[in-house]
């Protein structure tokens, strides 16, 4: 059998990995880097959350703090759009006009939350009737109630 060649056994397992398939300490890296990723991301909503409630403290005392606290809060994954809306009225507190303004538009931009949207518009429309915007403030209030018609039945 001097011309014989040696064959695998075709019914052994195949002990070579796919060409296609990471190592496992490389897999192993990424799914640690990941999970760690995914915890700072949940550490940095806690701490976005207790800016929020923070901010909601500082803003019935009127500590004077409750802008930058909300400005903290918007960073939260979830709470976005919520933190947004309560620096505007932190502004308005403050008598940031311009401010309140830019973080409301945000507000709206960053939700489907139809009541919250309402809100806001509501708060725009105040803000532009305030400095005797009349048109701005009338189109603000019809989008306020395009977005929750319900609203206005609270204030009759």
């Amino acid at each position: 059998r001097s011309g014989h060649q040696c064959r695998p056994n075709r019914t052994s397992p195949q002990t070579r990995r796919p060409m296609n398939t990471p190592p496992l300490l490389p897999r192993l890296v990424a799914v640690l880097l990941l999970g760690s990723a995914c915890a700072a991301s949940a550490q940095s909503d806690l701490d976005a959350k207790a800016a929020l409630i923070e901010g909601i403290d500082a803003y019935r005392s009127n500590a004077g703090t409750a802008d930058s606290l909300f400005a903290l809060g918007t960073t939260h994954s979830e709470l976005a759009a919520v933190a947004e809306y309560n620096l505007g009225r932190a502004f308005v507190q403050s008598g940031d006009t311009a401010r309140a303004q830019s973080a409301f538009r945000k507000a709206i931009g960053s939700t489907e939350d139809r009541a919250l949207k309402s809100s806001a518009w509501h708060n725009l429309g105040n803000l532009s009737l305030q400095q005797s915007e009349l048109s701005p403030a009338i189109q603000a209030y019809k989008q306020a109630l395009r977005e929750d018609p319900e609203i206005y039945l609270s204030f009759i």
